[in-house]
Parts: C-alpha cells; structure tokens; sequence
C-alpha cells in the first residue's frame, strides 16, 4: 500500500481550541509527508510493509484559547541554564519559562500574558466605572462638597 492511504503518513499537526481557532503545529513539504515509523519524508506513491489505514492530519482539541494553553520550556534568554551570578530577566534565574500555544514566550517575573494583563486592565476599569456609578446612586441624594474644617 501507498503511503497516501497509510495512517502513519502525516501532513499536519493541528490544535484545535474552544473558541474555534486553530493553531498548526507541523506541516509537512510540499509533495511529501512524514512518516512516523520511518521517521523521515516520503513521496505518496512511496510504499511499505509498516501500513495502517487512516488519517494523514493528526487534530488535539484543547480547552480555552491559545492563550491559555503553554508548557513549560528552556528559557531562549539563557538557553535554560538560569543565573549565574548574573539574573536573566525573562525567567527571573529559573531556567525556564511558559511556551504559549498562540506563540508568545512568557517571563517569569509576572507570568502573565499580554492578553490576560488586557483582560485584567479592562476588568479594573469596569469595576471602577461600576463603583462610581453605584457611590452617585446610593439612595438618590446629591451629595454636596463639606466646607474645609477651617471655615467651620
């Protein structure tokens, strides 16, 4: 059998999240695909005894957003060494730091993503606007400024 209805012969790895995006983890080359019991590139007319049937896109189906999903991973700041003597920013001396599936490389110092420090912010201002709404509409009364103490 060929390799273009074998099972082992891959041509892409793809995430697939809640919110319906799709994040693609490997493509093959043009005119060829991976063949994972070979471990190498072959042609689809290539054939061999190692034939299963199956699919040649490999889908995971992941909760949340990208953003939400990471593994940890060596820090690129200093190769995953950590600190020596000297503290490396990005992973604050661990060696390590967070590899989102959107493709943002995090830092250790807040491990946040700039998307959850978005939504933080934006929670922050409704929270706000939401208290100075409620303090003006206490009870219906217009509050007036007190006089300074010292012309009591």
């Amino acid at each position: 059998m060929k390799c273009e209805d074998c099972g082992h012969w891959t041509l892409a790895r793809v995430t697939r999240f809640d919110d319906g995006s799709e994040v693609v983890r490997f493509k093959a080359p043009e005119g060829s695909g991976l063949c994972t019991e070979l471990n190498m590139n072959t042609a689809p007319d290539f054939g061999c005894t190692k034939f299963v049937p199956g699919d040649h896109v490999e889908i995971e189906i992941k909760s949340g957003e990208p953003w939400q999903n990471w593994r940890d991973g060596p820090c690129p700041g200093c190769q995953g060494v950590g600190s020596h003597g000297t503290a490396c920013h990005r992973c604050a001396g661990t060696g390590n730091v967070r590899y989102y599936d959107d493709g943002f490389i995090g830092e250790e110092q807040t491990r946040l993503h700039p998307k959850e420090k978005e939504l933080r912010e934006k929670k922050r201002a409704d929270q706000m606007s939401k208290t100075l709404s409620e303090l003006a509409e206490i009870d219906g009364t217009v509050l007036q400024p007190l006089p300074p103490p010292s012309a009591l």
